[in-house]
């Protein structure tokens, strides 16, 4: 899971990442674990979560991965260029 807002109570940051441990629907509750700390959320904190299976180049800024991968195909020439008009 990704955390999209900084939450200083629970000292987890915009750009953390992090792992679902558990999900208890009696409790509606989930935990997620960040940097080996369990972190849990009630269902009215979910907002401040968001799937993190791909981010993109904005979101990695100023996260301090360690490294980012940008897979540039060709195949979707007319992105590569800077203005994105369309080609002559």
């Amino acid at each position: 899971m990704l955390q999209l807002k900084n939450d200083y109570e629970r000292e987890v940051y915009n750009g953390d990442l992090g792992l679902i441990e558990r999900v208890s629907l009696e409790e509606r509750r989930l935990t997620v674990r960040f940097d080996g700390r369990d972190v849990d959320y009630q269902d009215a904190d979910l907002d401040m979560l968001t799937l993190a299976y791909a981010t993109s180049i904005h979101k990695s800024q100023g996260s301090e991965y360690p490294a980012v991968v940008i897979p540039l195909l060709t195949a979707h020439f007319v992105m590569l260029s800077r203005n994105w008009s369309t080609p002559p």
